[in-house]
């Protein structure tokens, strides 16, 4: 039984169900949210959060990615825990100080509530980030799920009550700082043993070195998700941000239901690629991260304008037009997590620094020149805009470190079906539910007939795999 729930597919299922509940019911809240706030205030509440996206990459210093790229290096378990015992002292530290500054900020009144709940919420992030990524670097995906489950009921509990008591804005804040500190000493309580607190200044710095040039990537990729905001709010109007904030959260589901199989996939890649015939299953395995990628997005396509005419008010109806380039965009942002292996290998993480860096220049140049004419449409095709140049210069210098293999063209051919399939049905006249199921229907039988045409081997092998693992004989291995 134990070596049941330590397999990869017991591991991605606990994964999903983390998932579907920690970030699925904040989606599922998402028709109280817009029907409690109006369109002007859900837009306003959008610009927060672009300030605390803006707080956690400075303040995380990409301890999470040292943990797994100086744990899984390394196959000595003693080793490991001083490591993460390293780490998870250094995220201690930066979150004291956090906390209390924001507390003094909070006596002297030097900014709005708001803020200060924000500060103190981002201060405890790292504390549980951190060992929920140890948590799954020791394939725990148990307590991974419970920690997760309870920290997302809690929060969606107290969000409620807070919305129906009038705190507005401030109150969505404070409902997840709440959530946090109980995550966070409940994960302190979990790991109490394997993560203690030392005190040795001079090992915390290659996990700095590591890390500050990620954080200069989440910077730069806050240029992307944040300053698309800003400019709306600028350009256009509040409701406008609300309507491109409904159409962005599909997007984002693209990446949280691909983020079951991301969570297990991406701290055990380094194990994986330095394994026996690592370069094979790292192929393996990037091969079905791209292909859940690219299904999951056209799933969450066809299916998001089906989910904004039944739940949402009318008054955001028109974020189904914002739907295709949403899922362009979304696609080609997960798609280059699963190319990038080649880039990640090295001791030093300069190379996606510049990669991004580069990516962004040309977002943000793309959204400058277009934000005027198209409004939100011209801020996403500056999106998929960047998040090409990302996966191709992810893909094609990554390739030189670490060759995948990939099918380029076909992948390529997948990713132009499904944004004709999601603009088709997103520009019709749909007047019953009955004719969305269809077209919905419809484009997921043509998307899976081209794949199993296009992939045949490897969809074979692929359906024999998940079949042993079910009846509990995994013998096959993906190709």
């Amino acid at each position: 039984m134990l070596k049941l729930l330590a397999s990869p597919l017991a591991s991605t299922l606990l994964y999903a169900l983390s998932v579907l509940t920690m970030r699925g019911i904040s989606f599922v809240m998402l028709p109280f949210v817009a029907n409690t706030l109006s369109p002007a205030q859900f837009g306003e509440l959008e610009l927060f959060t672009t300030y605390a996206i803006l707080g956690s990459v400075v303040i995380s210093l990409g301890l999470e990615h040292a943990l797994y790229r100086f744990c899984g290096q390394t196959k000595d378990y003693d080793q490991r825990k001083k490591i993460a015992s390293l780490i998870y002292s250094l995220c201690l530290m930066i979150g004291s100080v956090v906390f209390i500054t924001s507390l003094l900020i909070t006596n002297f009144a030097l900014l709005p509530w708001v803020f200060c709940v924000i500060g103190m919420m981002l201060a405890l992030e790292t504390l549980i980030s951190v060992p929920l990524g140890w948590l799954r670097m020791n394939n725990r995906s148990i307590a991974f799920c419970l920690a997760s489950v309870l920290r997302a009921a809690l929060q969606a509990v107290l969000l409620i009550f807070f919305l129906n008591a009038g705190r507005g804005i401030a109150g969505v804040f404070e409902a997840s700082f709440i959530a946090a500190t109980l995550t966070a000493i409940l994960l302190y309580a979990q790991n109490s043993k394997s993560l203690t607190f030392v005190l040795a200044k001079q090992d915390y710095l290659p996990f700095l070195k590591y890390g500050m040039p990620l954080v200069g990537s989440g910077l730069l990729a806050f240029f992307l998700s944040g300053l698309d905001r800003w400019l709306l709010a600028q350009e256009t109007s509040l409701e406008t941000l609300a309507h491109y904030a409904i159409a962005a959260k599909f997007a984002l589901l693209v990446t949280l239901a691909l983020q079951p199989f991301g969570m297990w996939f991406m701290p055990k890649r380094f194990e994986i690629l330095n394994g026996a015939n690592g370069l094979a299953q790292s192929h393996r395995w990037a091969s079905v991260g791209i292909h859940l990628c690219l299904f999951i997005a056209l799933g969450v396509g066809l299916s998001a304008a089906l989910f904004i005419h039944s739940f949402l008010p009318t008054s955001y109806a028109a974020a189904i037009t914002l739907l295709p380039l949403c899922i362009a965009w979304a696609c080609c942002k997960e798609l280059a997590e699963y190319v990038n292996i080649g880039c990640f290998v090295g001791e030093r993480t300069h190379q996606q620094l510049y990669i991004n860096l580069i990516a962004t220049a040309v977002g943000v140049v793309s959204m400058l020149i277009l934000v005027s004419p198209l409004a939100a449409q011209g801020i996403l095709i500056g999106l998929f805009l960047a998040q090409l140049t990302r996966l191709g210069l992810f893909y094609c210098i990554g390739q030189r470190k670490v060759d995948l293999n990939l099918p380029v063209g076909r992948i390529a051919l997948l990713l132009t079906l499904i944004i004709a399939l999601v603009y088709w049905q997103n520009h019709q006249t749909v007047q019953s539910l009955q004719q969305l199921l269809g077209q919905a229907v419809a484009g997921l039988a043509l998307y899976s007939l081209v794949v199993i045409t296009l992939f045949r081997e490897h969809s074979q092998r692929l359906w024999l795999w998940l079949y042993s693992h079910l009846r509990g004989t995994p013998n096959e291995q993906p190709s």
